[in-house]
């Protein structure tokens, strides 16, 4: 048997031989207060010991009961709230949003950003909603900005794009891919832009969406349902496993991804 189920028993043990000591003494007081002639002609004093033999026997009942159902009952609700608290702590998760679109306040993340790495299929609704403050970042001189994109020439990842996005013919696919990297080009490279900047291209299907700014990372999960709705997203903090894993994952990404012939590293 484990020690700590011991103290357990000894501890509900000590309670229980405890609480049948008080029933004991609530019922001797309850049988005084009913044949002692001089309480009876006592009726204040009668009354003392009646209801405090009332109060010891409720007392009694309640502790036992308490020890045996409602306590461990808590504690294990107690716990359980602990436990998670604990998980969530050691993720580092910050935020968890019923919709990236809304649910994440990208404005606070690319405020004073300075690496920032983004991998997706081309995120057309999400580039167009925070154009501005992609060009922001583009003017930061000490920033540097990482993409990668599905490898538009990779036919056995187009075709799998395809089928998860359900309306895409192969083209579409290809085109919206294109289209996503000269856009970020054209920001990140443009006459204004002053950061560093590179784009890679990846064979891997892409499982979830991934924006790390920082100190802080936000994926955002695929649907496989092909009619519009919500999209959950999770945000974690740096420190965390969460957090950690989503870098790791990003680097070994851009690692291995292939540059396109038109792409070189630029430094500004």
């Amino acid at each position: 048997m484990r020690k700590h189920d011991v103290y357990r028993q000894r501890t509900s043990l000590t309670m229980i031989l405890v609480g049948v000591g008080i029933f004991v003494g609530g019922c001797a007081l309850l049988y005084l207060a009913s044949f002692s002639t001089w309480l009876s002609e006592h009726p204040n004093w009668h009354s003392v010991v009646q209801n405090t033999g009332g109060l010891f026997v409720a007392t009694a009942v309640l502790s036992v009961l308490w020890e045996l159902a409602g306590r461990r009952a808590f504690l294990s609700e107690l716990l359980s709230v602990v436990k998670v608290s604990e998980d969530v702590q050691e993720s580092g998760l910050v935020r968890v949003a019923r919709d990236y679109a809304t649910g994440i306040d990208w404005a606070d993340l690319f405020r004073d950003a300075t690496e920032v790495d983004l991998f997706f299929c081309y995120a057309r609704t999400w580039r167009a909603n925070h154009t501005n403050e992609l060009r922001a970042l583009a003017r930061r001189k000490k920033a540097r900005v990482r993409v990668v994109l599905p490898d538009p020439e990779d036919t056995r990842l187009i075709d799998e794009l395809r089928l998860r996005f359900g309306a895409h013919t192969d083209e579409d696919l290809v085109r919206s891919i294109h289209e996503a990297e000269r856009d970020l080009r054209d920001i990140f490279t443009g006459r204004e832009a002053r950061c560093a900047f590179d784009l890679k291209y990846h064979a891997a299907t892409p499982v979830f969406t991934l924006y790390r700014f920082d100190s802080k990372a936000v994926a955002v999960f695929y649907q496989h349902r092909s009619e519009r709705s919500y999209v959950p997203a999770l945000e974690f903090e740096k420190g965390g496993y969460g957090y950690e894993f989503l870098a790791k994952d990003f680097d070994a990404l851009f690692q291995n991804g292939r540059s396109p012939a038109s792409n070189g590293h630029t430094e500004k």
